[in-house]
C-alpha cells in the first residue's frame, strides 16, 4: 500500500524594512514564480496573496522538500525575477527570515481564504498577528 501525505504549510515574510515595493504588476509576476516554482519543488501553492510589503503562500508540500528549502526556493527565486524582469526593481529583496505554520486537512479551507482575502483583511485591520509577525520577516 501506497503513503499518504497531507502536509500543508502556511508562509509569510516581507520586503526588506518592510518597503512598500509591491505593486499589482510586480505582484503578477512574485506570484506567477511562486506558483511555477513550487510545481518544479514536487510542491502545489495552494493559495497565494499579500499586501505592498508581504506575501503570504499556503502550500502543500511533497515529503521529499522541507519547509526551509521551499521557502529558499520562492524567495530566492521571486526576488531575482522582480530584480532581473521587465520592469526591474534592482534594490528589490525580501527580509532574511519567514514564517511557517503547520496546518491541518481540517484548517485548510479557513487558511486558503486567509490568505486570498489579505488586501481586505489590512485595508479593515481584521489580520491575526499571529500569521502577521513571524519573527523578523
Amino acid at each position: 500500500m501506497g503513503s499518504k501525505v497531507e502536509h500543508y504549510v502556511h508562509f509569510v515574510w516581507s520586503t526588506l524594512a518592510r518597503r512598500q515595493l509591491i505593486t499589482t504588476e510586480l505582484e503578477q509576476v512574485i506570484h506567477g514564480v511562486l506558483k511555477i516554482k513550487c510545481l518544479e519543488a514536487r510542491c502545489q501553492a495552494i493559495a497565494i496573496g499579500g499586501t505592498s510589503d508581504h506575501v503570504h503562500v499556503l502550500a502543500s508540500l511533497h515529503p521529499s522538500v522541507s519547509v526551509a528549502r521551499l521557502a529558499g526556493i520562492m524567495k530566492g527565486t521571486s526576488s531575482s525575477a522582480v530584480r532581473r524582469g521587465a520592469a526591474p526593481l534592482a534594490d528589490f529583496a525580501w527580509q532574511s527570515g519567514y514564517g511557517a505554520f503547520s496546518v491541518g486537512p481540517r484548517e485548510r479551507e479557513a487558511v486558503e481564504r486567509y490568505v486570498t482575502d489579505q488586501k481586505n483583511r489590512h485595508a479593515t485591520e481584521r489580520v491575526a498577528a499571529q500569521w502577521e509577525a513571524p519573527g523578523d520577516c
